[in-house]
C-alpha cells in the first residue's frame, strides 16, 4: 500500500528556479492505488516563505502523505501544488527535493506537556 510509484509515473518538469520557500497546496486530494478512501482529500493551505510548519495529528491523519506529495513522490489525484507560483509538475524533482528541508519526529518529541509553560492546555 505504501509502494512509491515507478519511475515513469513521475517525471517533473525541467525547470529549476531559485526557489525562496512559499509553498501552496490548493485542494489536494490522492488515493493510493487500489484504495477507495482518500489519504488526503481537500487540503488547502499556504505557507509563507521563511515559515516553519509543523504538522501534527493521530496515525494514519495523512501527514506523511502530505510531505510525499509537497516533494513530488507521488502523484495528485486532484488539485494542485506549488512552490514559489510554480506547478510542482514544472519543477525538476531533485531541484525540488534538495531545496525542502524536514525533520521526523514521533510523538515523543511532542507529547510533553509542562503546564508551566503552556497554562491554558
Amino acid at each position: 500500500m505504501n509502494r512509491l510509484p515507478e519511475q515513469s509515473e513521475l517525471k517533473g518538469g525541467r525547470l529549476t528556479p531559485g526557489l525562496t520557500g512559499r509553498i501552496d497546496l490548493e485542494d489536494v486530494t490522492f488515493f493510493y492505488p487500489g484504495s477507495k478512501t482518500a489519504a488526503v482529500s481537500g487540503v488547502s493551505l499556504s505557507v509563507p516563505t521563511g515559515s516553519f510548519v509543523g504538522l501534527v495529528g493521530r496515525s494514519g491523519s495523512g501527514k506523511s502523505t502530505l510531505l510525499r506529495l509537497l516533494l513530488g513522490l507521488h502523484p495528485l489525484t486532484a488539485g494542485s501544488v506549488r512552490l514559489d507560483g510554480y506547478d510542482l509538475r514544472e519543477l525538476a524533482l531533485g531541484h525540488v527535493r534538495r531545496a525542502i528541508g524536514t525533520v521526523l519526529a514521533g510523538h515523543h518529541a511532542i507529547s510533553r506537556h509542562d503546564s508551566r509553560e503552556h497554562p491554558d492546555g
